[in-house]
């Protein structure tokens, strides 16, 4: 619900007035919020320090009665000469953070504030439109946001969980609960790596590091924009790492870096405690599968559908159902 000050309502209905627009930026799963004004100068409201460092621009916003789902485009272009410097998100310059995937499913929460001059931000702000991140489009010179207000999250076909024999939680996420902190491992490359391969000092069981990321920390590879890659599959032998992408440099023999392990969201990985068969991550109460749900196949009585075969083939009927104990008709479907 939006909220006007009779001050701010007062100045809105006269018809002149002096805008100022705040971006509030909150990272998918609550992880960090990051504060943006369109404003020539920094802002401080509710405790928050709203930066400048970014020229943004949005479309128009349509807002009417019922549970359609709204839209805005909004375009966010780093500026350079500003003098606090390109705003860093996560780490990551603007537009690096963008296209690294950092805002997908960020929530956006847009503030208008309506004032008789600049000076006097007394009638306070207004809260206009809260969206989340749709769509991310990067170029080199800005990231363009297409925002979906909440009601969105109504067209999923399905609920949030599914269930499924795999984890649903991310390794490392606030749901797995495992610090990444405790898992890197080191390790240099040695002579005979590629662009495809790096060959390394690196001895753990196959597999390993398969869905990992790695992290070049010294040579060609540290100096790109991207210092980090995912790992398609770890080898043991050589100390194999193949990327998904290839590195943009040949890793030279002697080069660092760190390296995390990645997870197949397995329940028998998940509560593994034996490093020579993988990570030790011993994390089973926190494992977000249904490993045990049984196949439907298994739901025919005694295993061996009616009128059919060990085989699985013909017709059954489902165990425990009225169907089966005779209490109800009698009906089939195909196994």
């Amino acid at each position: 619900m939006k909220v006007a000050s009779p001050a701010a309502f007062a100045i809105m209905t006269a018809g002149q007035s002096c805008r100022i627009d705040l971006y509030q930026l909150t990272l998918a799963g609550g992880l960090a919020s990051f504060y943006f004004t369109s404003h020539q100068e920094a802002v401080t409201y509710n405790g928050n320090l709203y930066n400048t460092g970014l020229v943004i621009t949005r479309g128009a916003c349509k807002q009417k009665v019922g549970i359609a789902v709204q839209s805005m485009d909004l375009t966010m272009s780093p500026q350079t000469d500003n003098s606090t410097g390109v705003p860093l998100v996560a780490g990551l310059p603007f537009l690096a953070a963008a296209q690294a995937k950092v805002f997908d499913s960020a929530h956006v929460l847009f503030s208008k504030g309506f004032f008789n001059s600049f000076d006097d931000r007394s009638p306070g702000f207004i809260p206009w439109v809260q969206a989340r991140i749709d769509t991310v489009k990067v170029d080199r010179l800005s990231a363009k946001f297409t925002l979906m207000d909440d009601t969105i999250i109504l067209n999923n076909a399905g609920p949030p969980n599914i269930i499924q024999p795999g984890c649903g939680h991310t390794l490392f996420d606030a749901g797995c609960t495992l610090n990444a902190a405790n898992f890197v491992k080191s390790g240099t490359v040695i002579s005979g790596s590629n662009n495809t391969g790096a060959l390394t000092t690196l001895t753990q069981p196959e597999d390993y590091f398969t869905l990992g990321r790695l992290t070049f920390t010294s040579g060609a590879n540290a100096t790109t924009p991207s210092t980090t890659y995912y790992i398609r599959q770890y080898k043991h032998a050589f100390g194999t790492l193949i990327p998904i992408r290839p590195f943009p440099n040949v890793p030279q023999a002697g080069d660092t870096f760190i390296i995390l392990p990645g997870c197949p969201h397995t329940r028998a990985a998940c509560i593994n405690t034996d490093e020579a068969i993988g990570p030790a991550f011993n994390n089973g109460p926190h494992f977000d599968g249904e490993p045990f749900v049984p196949a439907p196949e298994t739901l025919y009585d005694g295993g061996v559908p009616t009128g059919g075969n060990a085989n699985g083939n013909g017709l059954g009927t489902s165990v425990g159902s009225p169907f089966s104990s005779g209490l109800g008709p009698k009906n089939t479907y195909k196994a």
